[in-house]
């Protein structure tokens, strides 16, 4: 635009503009108004997607004119950046995440979707968020990437590993039977105790009644270097290379220190931390015949994935094959069950660790899911902080938005579904 004042004068600017706002903040994030990034993947690719400016060196005459040019370097334009995230199943799963989070009155809320052979994430959001086109709202809790950045002890979730490395290791077989001992077992001066007395149990069943004590037993035919040694190669108390700033390696003591207590609630999720991610990236274990898949937030492209065998194949499919009865009417999460389609999961409902101790009203609710169970092709996790309202187990809390994101992800990936469909309405 030519202005008639002399001296001044119209100059362009550019602004970052984020189309998808809060639904994939603490992914993208943002940049600075010198357009440096500041969070997100703005902020660790910023050198790839600012690009160099020019420069010329001149000569200029008494009057500021250019009479020559002694040298040009050309400016190079900044590097396209291509994420895995599916915009879709982003949306689609921030919907949900808020939905849930908001009906049970929880503090925060994280979903995960992951491509169950690549590690590619699909989606991945956190609630409450944030917008990154309004500057008044980058603050607090709620930019943190909660999904990658906080740890906690995990609980139930963890049980699939155990009975997978005790399969691995031939301590037990899937007919090996389980006497509960009435729902309580005492161990170094603590007492380990189930929701109810289930009896006897087979390991499917340890799994499918989320059995404490049968867990337990399970573990302690196991040496302590064993079982860190599965944790380690699932990739907890490891930084994962997933590609986003701040991502949290939890934590893993070492096995010469524990007790036998602790040995045991490790087997059952307490005792350790990770992130939800971690916990996502370690079920591409049971996703893929026994292969640990990293976690990608940036596009693969086709590009091979590095992967390293953690269990046979025939030690993840029966693992796999128990988790399907997590889901059906006499499991603890009849509510993760997606119409037409098989799942593969486990619920966990964990107790919040505090300055005085574990505080019994405060709960981590989560499920993580596989499917279809048959043919895998999403890992699927969420959690809910500190639900309020309503019950706080993992499968009542965290099961109908994972069934819901699923159902929309098989929708939008067009896949087909691999059982029929059941005639009544699966409960919410």
């Amino acid at each position: 635009m030519q202005l008639a004042v002399p001296g001044l004068f119209a100059q362009e600017d550019y602004r970052r503009s984020y189309p998808e706002g809060n639904s994939v903040a603490h992914v993208v994030g943002f940049a600075g108004v010198d357009g440096i990034g500041q969070e997100g993947m703005e902020k660790v690719r910023n050198g790839d997607l600012r690009g160099i400016d020019g420069t010329r060196r001149v000569v200029r005459n008494a009057r500021g004119q250019v009479i020559e040019t002694l040298a040009t370097v050309p400016p190079h334009n900044g590097r396209d950046v291509t994420l895995a995230i599916d915009q879709r199943i982003q949306h689609a799963a921030f919907k949900e995440l808020r939905a849930a989070v908001v009906k049970t009155q929880a503090r925060s809320g994280s979903a995960i979707v992951l491509d169950a052979h690549t590690g590619e994430v699909l989606a991945m959001t956190n609630f409450p968020s944030y917008d990154p086109n309004v500057r008044g709202d980058r603050s607090g809790g709620a930019m943190r990437n909660r999904a990658v950045t906080d740890v906690f002890e995990p609980g139930s979730v963890m049980k699939p590993f155990t009975m997978a490395l005790a399969l691995q290791k031939h301590r037990i077989t899937p007919a090996t039977v389980v006497p509960t001992g009435g729902g309580r077992l005492r161990l170094d001066g603590v007492t380990i105790h189930d929701d109810k007395d289930f009896g006897t149990l087979t390991v499917p069943g340890v799994l499918q009644k989320s059995s404490n004590v049968g867990t337990t037993k399970i573990a302690l035919l196991m040496k302590p270097a064993e079982m860190w040694a599965n944790f380690r190669a699932l990739g907890l108390g490891r930084d994962p290379q997933v590609g986003l700033p701040g991502a949290s390696a939890g934590r893993v003591r070492p096995y010469q220190r524990w007790r036998r207590i602790e040995q045991a609630t490790m087997s059952y999720g307490y005792g350790l931390s990770a992130s939800l991610l971690q916990l996502a990236q370690a079920y591409t274990t049971l996703a893929n015949d026994g292969q640990f898949v990293p976690a990608s937030i940036s596009s693969l492209q086709g590009r091979i994935v590095e992967s390293r065998q953690i269990y046979s194949p025939r030690v993840a499919r029966e693992v796999k094959k128990m988790m399907r009865s997590v889901v059906s009417p006499d499991g603890t999460a009849p509510q993760a069950a997606v119409p037409g389609f098989s799942v593969a999961g486990k619920t966990g409902t964990a107790y919040q660790w505090t300055a005085k101790g574990y505080d019994r009203r405060q709960y981590l609710a989560s499920f993580i899911g596989i499917l279809p169970a048959g043919r895998p092709r999403v890992i699927i996790a969420v959690s809910i902080d500190h639900p309020r309202r309503g019950s706080h187990f993992g499968g009542a809390v965290a099961g109908p938005p994972f069934a819901r994101i699923a159902a929309e992800t098989m929708y939008l990936l067009n896949v087909a579904p691999d059982k029929p469909v059941a005639d009544k309405k699966p409960s919410t």
